[in-house]
Formats: C-alpha cells, structure tokens, sequence
C-alpha cells in the first residue's frame, strides 16, 4: 500500500511539475510598439520610417517630433492620441505598445492588421519592404487619398489582395471601400 501512494504521489509531482510555469529570464521580454496596428519598433529601438511614406507625409509627419527617437510616447505628440493601451502576453513574455490616432477608424486598422498580419505569415522583415496602398483601383498619393482611407470603417471594406514582390521589397495592398 506505501509503495502505490508512493508512486501515485510522485506521478502527481511529476505531473504538476511539467505544467508549471517558469519564472522568465529577465532578457527574454520581447517588447513591440504599434501605431495604428502598424508597427513602428521593439526593445531595440523606435523605427518611424516603417510607416508608408505617404502617411507619413500627410498624416503621421505632422504629429511625430523626429528629434527625440528615445521613447515613442515622447516622440508621438499627445493631440493626435486617442487611445494607449499595452496588451501583454505572459506566457510567451511579449508586452505590445498600441497607440490609436484620433482620426483613425476601424478600416484602416484593419487594413494595417491586415498587413502586419501578411508580413508575420511570410517571414518577412518589416526593414525590408515598403507598403504601397491601392484603395479602389488608385494608387494612395495625395492627402485627400490618406484622409479617406483614414476614415474607413471595416463594415465597408474588402481586401481581395495583398500582394509582396520580393524583389523590389514592396508589398501592395489592393482594398475596396463601399
């Protein structure tokens, strides 16, 4: 009878000791920071010029102070923020940095989502491409193109491509909005 507790007591042990968590090594946090989903750097550094150029011409340039690059919340001028949050993971020690713009909405964040999310599945280094928005067959040029897609909802939109030639490192997204 000692010898089937015994046993049944270190299976239990054995048991409980392989679905235990382990306490992280402080060097393993992983940190990512996101402006409208898109992502704009990590524990190594603030990489503003991940943003499409277009963007940041026409909407994220007047509202990022290119002088400090230390710290996002810093470089970020606080009348374009609508919302902060973090999102942390803690079984994989990943902690996420969201900053939603105040003007926009829940088409454009999908759109980037969209792209992040395309990049994420191939492989591939945000460094190394750039995003090219085509929204209803037109090439996103001007600030009137960025305002309306800024101002997109997700009900009215559709991705039918996303589209990486990795040769010239550029990805295009094709979408269309109602």
């Amino acid at each position: 009878m000692k010898h089937k507790i015994f046993i049944i007591f270190i299976s239990i042990c054995l048991y409980l000791d392989s679905n235990a968590q382990y306490a992280p090594i402080p060097e393993s946090h992983r940190y990512t920071a996101y402006i409208d989903n898109i992502i704009v750097g990590n524990e190594h550094g603030i990489y503003i010029d991940r943003i499409p150029h277009v963007l940041l011409n026409y909407y994220y340039g007047e509202y990022i102070d290119f002088s400090t690059n230390d710290s996002l919340l810093k470089t970020i001028k606080s009348k374009i923020v609508k919302k902060i949050y973090i999102e942390k993971d803690t079984v994989l020690y990943n902690n996420c940095l969201h900053i939603r713009t105040r003007k926009a909405k829940d088409g454009y964040l999908f759109v980037n989502k969209s792209i992040m999310d395309k990049i994420a599945d191939l492989g591939f280094n945000l460094n190394e491409l750039k995003i090219s928005y085509v929204f209803n067959n037109g090439v996103v040029t001007t600030k009137e193109d960025v305002m309306r897609i800024l101002r997109l909802r997700k009900k009215c939109i559709q991705i039918p491509d996303i589209v990486v030639d990795k040769q010239s490192g550029v990805i295009t997204v094709y979408f269309i909005g109602k």
